[in-house]
């Protein structure tokens, strides 16, 4: 894949561009003229755009919506790098990070999402269907074989081109395959598989939401549809614990394919190399050349989300047993610590962190350390900082040190802060300057803070727009409260230019 001009070069650097209001009516963004908006969701806005000078190319701009953001954007923009060489996916032309504009620039396709697709004409005819799937599964192999996990296949991340071309996007919650413990879930409930919800992941996750999608081609609706809009926590409930009801005017060969691609239990779906060869085998079997009449969702009273998480918890999944006691931690102290231990014990580490702050409320350092020394070894860097906190009171500093370069590589806002501020003070001021910024998009207003010192004293790698990037790092922090950044604002107003 090959844009045919000089500015080809796949590259993840962050290039600068002049900074656009975020305004309804904005004409352009990052000096891209914008044509039309094409999708907008929880993360982020994406626009069709079109460069002002020759060749006068388009482009789709995904643009963020939160600074806080960043580490999204960054792990999007690297992932696409990895992956834009494999067909079906687009193409990446560049990360634009400049102020309070987080943008993605890729290829513009000219085409609708399969979701839109279904809304449209309705369920698909299991030929059809299964010959996307097939498509699909080839470039998710591609993926797993780059080293990512996509952890977001739904249909709505999936486009269809008049040519019939298929199209996967939306990198933003891949992962690396190695990464095989994950306890954030950002993705939508209705597509995501079980073990996610234990704190676990593998190539057969992307494989459950790829049969979650096959099921939504099939019958136009979501494995556990109603009516009613359901909660997450509903959602994530009946995906771990109730049994998938397929319509009985589907074929064998389909319903035998779903059940194995949707298997509550990771190890019992096919791996990718065997869901390509039972699709084959699908698509030369009698299948329905004509799709189902869609049936209509059952509707029905549903609980309320705490009631849901309540009833989760007490099926043992370790993500609702979390959620469930943060409900509880102001009502009921004592339940919350008994659903964070419940979760806990199951090695959910973000219960094993609140787990320990309750101890530490409570004065008992022994069990809080033992909590926090668990959960930074299991990898979270919440745990991670805080027991280099405890750590450094019993002055144990190498111990201490280690603790909170671990925590500032997962993306620990305050270990990076606190961490660029002692590289600053040993001049690696370049090491510096890359923690700052990524604590300063988290939004921590002591980073931002620095951040505009590190500006205002000519210390970034980059200083073309030193005095202007230092008022805006002023402003920001000064928007939430920082009294000294407030008080930088009046004399780097005088120098910024007109």
């Amino acid at each position: 894949k090959n844009l045919t001009h000089p500015k080809n070069a796949f590259s993840v650097r962050l290039h600068s561009c002049p900074v656009i209001a975020r305004k309804p009516n904005m004409k352009y963004l990052c000096g891209y003229k914008i044509l039309a908006e094409i999708a907008s969701g929880g993360f982020s806005t994406v626009y069709k755009v079109q460069e002002t000078t020759p060749p006068y190319r388009y482009f789709a701009a995904k643009r963020f919506n939160r600074l806080s953001d960043f580490n999204i954007f960054t792990q999007e923009a690297t992932s696409l790098a990895k992956v834009c060489h494999i067909a079906g996916t687009q193409t990446f032309f560049r990360a634009i990070c400049h102020k309070d504009q987080l943008v993605i620039l890729t290829e513009y396709i000219d085409g609708t999402s399969l979701k839109a697709q279904v809304k449209q004409h309705g369920p698909m005819s299991e030929a059809q269907a299964l010959h996307i799937v097939l498509t699909l599964g080839n470039q998710i192999a591609q993926v797993h074989l780059s080293g990512l996990l996509h952890l977001d296949i739904k249909p709505s991340n999936i486009l269809i081109t008049a040519e019939r071309h298929i199209i996967l996007t939306d990198f933003g919650v891949a992962s690396p395959l190695s990464t095989t413990r994950s306890e954030v879930v950002k993705t939508d409930f209705c597509y995501t598989a079980p073990e996610k919800y234990h704190g676990r992941q593998s190539t057969t996750s992307d494989i459950y939401s790829l049969g979650a999608t096959l099921f939504y081609l099939l019958t136009g609706t979501t494995p556990f549809p109603n009516s009613k809009k359901s909660s997450d926590a509903y959602q994530m409930l009946a995906h771990c614990s109730q049994e998938i009801e397929l319509p009985d005017t589907l074929s064998e060969p389909v319903q035998a394919l779903l059940r194995r691609m949707l298997a509550k239990q990771d190890k019992e779906r096919p791996t990718t190399p065997e869901l390509l060869q039972q699709l084959q085998q699908c698509l030369s079997s009698d299948i329905n050349t004509h799709p189902i009449t869609p049936a209509n969702p059952m509707e029905k009273d549903l609980p309320d989300e705490s009631t849901s998480y309540a009833t989760a918890a007490k099926h043992n999944i370790p993500f609702a047993q979390y959620r469930y006691a943060l409900t509880l931690e102001e009502k009921d102290p004592a339940a919350a610590m008994h659903w964070y231990k419940e979760a806990a014990q199951q090695g959910f580490t973000r219960a094993q962190n609140n787990l320990a702050l309750l101890h530490t409320e409570r004065d008992e350092p022994e069990s809080a350390l033992h909590w926090l020394q668990q959960g930074a070894e299991n990898n979270n860097p919440y745990c991670q900082y805080n027991l280099s906190r405890e750590l450094r009171k019993q002055s144990r500093q190498d111990n201490a040190d280690f603790w909170l370069s671990r925590a500032a590589n997962q993306g620990h806002e305050r270990a990076q802060n606190t961490l660029a501020i002692q590289l600053e003070e040993d001049t690696q001021f370049e090491e510096a300057f890359s923690l700052y910024q990524q604590a300063a998009y988290a939004g921590l207003t002591a980073a931002q803070y620095n951040l505009g010192l590190m500006y205002e004293s000519r210390k970034t790698p980059d200083t073309s727009e030193a005095d202007e990037l230092a008022t805006f790092w002023f402003q920001r922090a000064a928007q939430s409260g920082h009294l000294r950044a407030a008080r930088k604002l009046p004399t780097h107003n005088e120098k910024a230019p007109e």
